[in-house]
């Protein structure tokens, strides 16, 4: 592994922003960052297990949370659907039900257009 000296986008092909999401702060000040690739790449997540966690951590894990509702009301709910309730893009979605089904917390049964989503408790 090379190590590369600089911020975030010393990586060649790497843009990023700060700007203010009202997250953890209301006032206007910066909360989220975004990191951009000017072509397709492999990213990654975590979340932490502590007791303390960020603002952004909290938001996320509650759209999960709200994602599993709507799957338990609509248990034919699409990936568009909930893309279109919640205001994210269809690969955003796709990664917190990724999420949610490598946590054994939801599974789908048949295709993405007619298929069944079963929230397991």
């Amino acid at each position: 592994m090379q190590i590369i000296e600089g911020g975030v986008t010393a990586a060649k092909g790497f843009k990023a922003a700060g700007m203010a999401a009202g997250i953890k702060y209301k006032n206007g000040k910066k909360d989220m960052a975004m990191v951009v690739s000017d072509k397709p790449c492999v990213t990654a997540g975590t979340f932490t297990l502590n007791r303390v966690f960020a603002a952004p951590v909290k938001w996320d894990k509650n759209i999960e949370t709200m994602v599993l509702d709507k799957m338990k009301a609509d248990k034919r709910i699409s990936i568009k659907q909930l893309s279109k309730i919640f205001g994210k893009s269809k690969t955003s979605m796709f990664r917190i039900v990724d999420n949610l089904k490598a946590d054994g917390k939801v599974r789908r049964y048949g295709s993405e257009k007619s298929g069944t989503w079963e929230v397991i408790e």
